[in-house]
């Protein structure tokens, strides 16, 4: 058994309905509550609330905030609250392995196939309470999660918001702590190899494959992600007029989100829109099918706009 090295206490949320696996979803009684998989080496974690809709919101949470000392964490409650829309949260459970683990992008351990578990949990919640038009969101290390998932569902929508769209371009102390602590790379070669490799932590190359989901993109312009993770991803999707873009001039410097009230206003859109993420698209006044040349411009107003606060 291995010792975990962070808090679990999910008092909080009430009392878990423990189940063996996704495959006793169908036996759920309660239209909402938290469900515990239990049998394995971490917690898995998720919370539900199913209200009848056709449109089901999905969250996965992004870095823990320095502090955090119990799981589980959902995140996404209160920007989604009151939208009329069904609703799942994931608890990265990987994260139980150390208190210094902050991120591990649900893409689990050695011995835990999160994707795996996440799509098989949403396809048996789909089945058990309906709510087909499926919404996945995250920020950051989320919004990786909800593009590598969405990409498995057909006609699904991703919305991220300054997503990772590859691991290993991300800041190398917190995915090679995470491969260490994980999947028990022993330096940074076997790190890389194992999230670049067997772990398939590059939705740019899933993406390039071809897609039969939406993506609506949320990027700050001032984040050093635009260049890094935005582009090459923007280059490399096989779809693009499957990808709405929305930048933000506003948000603040650096790796900030937008404001809540315009996150909510993009969920609430999503929820009205009955699946047809086109028209989510127009409502949002999403630039569509971006190129590698709108990236650049972003790119090059960002450093004007900079270099003038600058002088």
């Amino acid at each position: 058994m291995i010792q975990w090295k962070r808090g679990y206490n999910p008092s909080e949320w009430g009392t878990p309905i423990i189940l063996a696996g996704a495959d006793e979803i169908a036996e759920l009684k309660a239209t909402s509550g938290m469900v515990t998989f239990s049998g394995g080496e971490c917690p898995v974690d998720f919370l539900y609330e199913y209200v009848g809709s056709d449109t089901t919101f999905v969250s996965f949470h992004a870095a823990l905030s320095v502090g955090t000392e119990e799981l589980p964490v959902f995140t996404g409650r209160s920007i989604s609250e009151g939208l009329g829309v069904n609703r799942v949260f994931f608890s990265d459970p990987s994260l139980i392995m150390d208190s210094d683990l902050t991120l591990g992008w649900f893409l689990g351990t050695k011995s835990l196939d999160y994707p795996e578990i996440a799509y098989s949990t949403i396809r048996a919640l789909q089945e058990r309470f309906g709510g087909q038009n499926l919404v996945f969101f995250g920020s950051s290390g989320g919004g990786f999660a909800s593009l590598k998932i969405a990409h498995r569902f057909p006609e699904s929508l991703a919305i991220c918001v300054n997503p990772q769209t590859k691991v290993t371009d991300y800041g190398q102390v917190f995915w090679e702590r995470y491969a260490r602590l994980c999947h028990d790379a022993v330096d940074e070669v076997d790190a890389r190899r194992i999230l670049d490799g067997r772990l398939g932590a590059d939705v740019r190359s899933l993406y390039a494959q071809g897609m039969s989901n939406y993506v609506l993109y949320l990027q700050n312009a001032f984040d050093s992600h635009v260049r890094l993770h935005m582009l090459p991803f923007i280059e490399s999707v096989a779809s693009p007029e499957r990808v709405g873009a929305l930048f933000g001039w506003n948000w603040g410097q650096g790796h900030r989100p937008p404001p809540a009230q315009v996150l909510r206003q993009v969920l609430r859109h999503s929820g009205r829109v009955w699946g047809d993420w086109n028209r989510l698209f127009e409502l949002a006044e999403a630039h569509v099918a971006p190129t590698r040349r709108d990236i650049l411009s972003v790119l090059s107003r960002a450093k004007k706009e900079i270099d003038a606060q600058q002088e």
